[in-house]
């Protein structure tokens, strides 16, 4: 690479993730309404009601329409000429959170990048992950207009002088630190978890969730936490990740918290026993996520292989 081609590319990148609706959004909305206010303003001019009943109740339908198409509107022209909110230079990556709250990481600490194509992402465009010296990685960030993952690769390539690395595998086709002998099911629509198993491998459940607990660090701010990773391996096989963060995320595959929320959660489990002389035995417990979600985390006795707990 030649410095006559790193001098071709922009000196930054930058460009704004939106904190909402995606702009493409908005502008449907304003098409949508806008089109049946025309429609409404035609039906008036034209083919106005001859009762009383029906033109008031037209007005209104109109007035709304008008309405909506200008909030749209706004919320399109918002979204278009709202600041950007990340950008890349020489000094490092910044960003400014949802809070309007700066952050930066130096460029001396990014060891290198991979591109995240759409398929592998929750949304619908490439992203970037940074790869830390200190082994984190960056949560994936949106490659948006102007930009596309392209430029960004040839831009990383020269302007920074970092390498390209190969993207962390998905969770469940990754590596594991463990496996417990444990079956598992998550009921989202219930925020429900389900374990089945016996004294012996909850105990390990909760040993296991303990060390999380003791052993990972809460990630620099914008990174994501590094994790343990289980495989429950009772009938259905599935890998379920712990990690430390300051905040409770939780989903079908895994649990982010903070590092006395795990420990509670290892002591819940301890404390659930299943009484002497019964084969099978069902208890459960609530996950207080915050002041509206709430989880239940129920625990099945089964020394079988396990079938479905619901």
């Amino acid at each position: 690479m030649t410095d006559d081609n790193a001098t071709q590319l922009p000196s930054r990148l930058s460009w704004r993730i939106p904190d909402g609706d995606d702009p493409a959004i908005w502008f449907t909305r304003v098409l949508r309404t806008g089109a049946l206010l025309i429609l409404l303003v035609v039906m008036l001019i034209f083919f106005t009601p001859s009762g009383k009943a029906e033109l008031p109740l037209l007005l209104g339908v109109t007035s709304l329409c008008f309405a909506g198409t200008v909030y749209f509107l706004y919320r399109w022209r918002q979204a278009t000429t709202a600041p950007e909110n990340v950008w890349f230079d020489a000094t490092g990556f910044h960003w400014i959170d949802a809070l309007e709250k700066p952050h930066h990481w130096p460029l001396e600490v990014i060891a290198g990048y991979a591109i995240s194509p759409v398929e592998r992402n929750e949304f619908p465009h490439a992203a970037i992950v940074l790869h830390r010296i200190d082994g984190y990685r960056s949560q994936p960030i949106q490659i948006r207009a102007p930009v596309e993952a392209p430029q960004a690769e040839r831009w990383f390539d020269q302007r920074w002088n970092v390498r390209a690395l190969p993207l962390d595998e998905p969770l469940q086709s990754g590596p594991y630190d463990t496996s417990l002998d444990l079956y598992f099911e998550c009921d989202e629509d219930f925020n429900s978890w389900h374990f089945a198993g016996n004294d012996d491998s909850f105990g390990q459940l909760a040993d296991q969730i303990d060390e999380a607990a003791a052993t990972i660090e809460p990630p620099p701010f914008g990174a994501r936490p590094k994790r343990l990773v289980l495989l429950l391996s009772r009938r259905d096989p599935i890998r379920f990740a712990v990690a430390v963060d300051h905040h409770v995320r939780i989903s079908h595959d895994f649990l982010v918290a903070p590092a006395k929320f795990l420990r509670e959660l290892a002591e819940n489990i301890r404390s659930q026993r299943c009484p002497a002389g019964q084969e099978e035995f069902d208890a459960s417990f609530p996950l207080e996520i915050g002041p509206r979600e709430k989880w239940t985390v129920h625990l099945h006795w089964r020394d079988a292989v396990a079938t479905s707990t619901k």
